[in-house]
């Protein structure tokens, strides 16, 4: 896939062949980068963000950063981004640090401190949807680099 720059993009939401699986090692980085974003203050841009939301100023904001702290703030995520009416909210465009999607029916849930300790023993989480399948949770982030790891 080429992203809109032309640079060749790599994901960690798909799998390069069918069976792939992260190794102990990729899901103990994933726990342990988890773990350090939960824990990053507020920045002074961020705040500007927050006083911009609440006096009904800011449009849109589009980042490409994976901590979701335009979430954590308590500005609201934009569902569909290529609504005509732009009024407040954000847009990922990389994907965040908050969802976990699985690897076999895409189902998403929120990437919580069980799902963290899973991660950090080196062992991909099950799906609770589909856990007699095989199926593992993985993190939704499209990575601009082709060896993120």
């Amino acid at each position: 896939m080429l992203s809109a720059l032309g640079r060749k993009k790599s994901t960690l939401k798909v799998p390069l062949r069918r069976g792939w699986c992260p190794t102990p090692e990729q899901n103990k980085v994933i726990g342990n980068l988890r773990e350090m974003i939960a824990s990053i203050r507020v920045s002074d841009a961020h705040g500007f963000f927050w006083v911009l939301h609440c006096k009904h100023k800011l449009q849109r904001i589009y980042t490409q950063n994976v901590d979701a702290m335009e979430s954590r703030l308590g500005i609201p995520a934009v569902k569909f981004p290529n609504h005509r009416l732009i009024h407040g909210g954000y847009v990922t465009l990389q994907g965040d640090f908050t969802q976990l999607r699985c690897s076999h029916c895409s189902k998403t849930t929120y990437f919580s401190k069980m799902y963290v300790k899973c991660f950090q023993s080196g062992a991909a989480p099950s799906c609770p949807s589909c856990i007699a399948r095989g199926a593992y949770l993985m993190i939704f982030i499209i990575c601009t680099s082709a060896n993120y790891f």
